[in-house]
């Protein structure tokens, strides 16, 4: 198998065992509501949302969105106990709309993680369009599967990474 088609093998599949390999340190995304765009950030098993509802319940649609698209690369938010559960049934839905609609509703700005390869833990980085991962191939290509991975996971919502093209001799 040549390089690029193994790379791409391993990516869906690191992509796909998420829940295993990927460890998400911090992010920061602008999420556009049904209403107004909202920012969403996590840091070191805390979130925050820029919402009301947020900011008086401890989580909201925009909070459990992410979870929903990350999985266990993150801690989840704590819902308070007070939560009404019709209030919570209608968060859930929206939550699973704007994870389904992920392409059209949410812009990345930055995120740190790890991933856990096949030999070892690399570290990922992205800040507005620019990647970066510790691995060899990336430092090589400026691609690698483990960015694949993560531009599978979170598809529109980040500028795909920039592959170096081989200079003509």
């Amino acid at each position: 198998m040549d390089s690029a088609a193994s790379r791409i093998v391993k990516a869906r599949q690191y992509a796909h065992e998420r829940d295993r390999r990927i460890k998400v340190q911090s992010f920061q995304v602008e999420l556009h509501g049904d209403n107004a765009n909202h920012r969403v950030s996590y840091h070191a098993g805390e979130w925050h949302c820029d919402c009301e509802e947020f900011l008086l319940q401890g989580v909201c649609a925009h909070v459990i969105a992410m979870e929903k698209i990350l999985g266990d690369a993150v801690e989840p938010a704590m819902m308070p106990v007070s939560t009404r559960m019709d209030a919570a049934a209608s968060r859930l839905l929206k939550a699973r709309q704007y994870a389904d609609e992920r392409d059209q509703r949410l812009k990345v700005h930055s995120f740190d993680l790890h991933l856990h390869g096949e030999h070892r833990t690399h570290r990922i980085t992205y800040n507005h369009g620019s990647w970066s991962c510790d691995c060899e191939e990336f430092q090589l290509r400026g691609v690698c599967s483990h960015v694949m991975a993560i531009e599978e996971i979170l598809g529109a919502a980040v500028e795909p990474a920039l592959v170096a093209l081989p200079m003509a001799a």
